[in-house]
């Protein structure tokens, strides 16, 4: 990914683009972890809702 490009053809990004594609790469895994816990919380909800009685029973 960071080959350089064959003599006389000049690179078609800029140097920093490097640099932004890494942080961009963070905030992907990031934003993917915080989504599988998102998902996780609202199974976890779900399940308890499945073992609560159904609101008429309780009153």
């Amino acid at each position: 990914m960071n080959a350089a490009p064959p003599d006389g053809i000049p690179s078609s990004r800029p140097p920093a683009t490097d640099a932004r594609l890494g942080q961009w790469a963070e905030l992907l895994a990031e934003m993917s972890a915080l989504h599988a816990k998102l998902e996780y919380m609202r199974l976890m909800l779900r399940l308890q809702q499945a073992d609560a009685p159904p609101p008429d029973a309780a009153g």
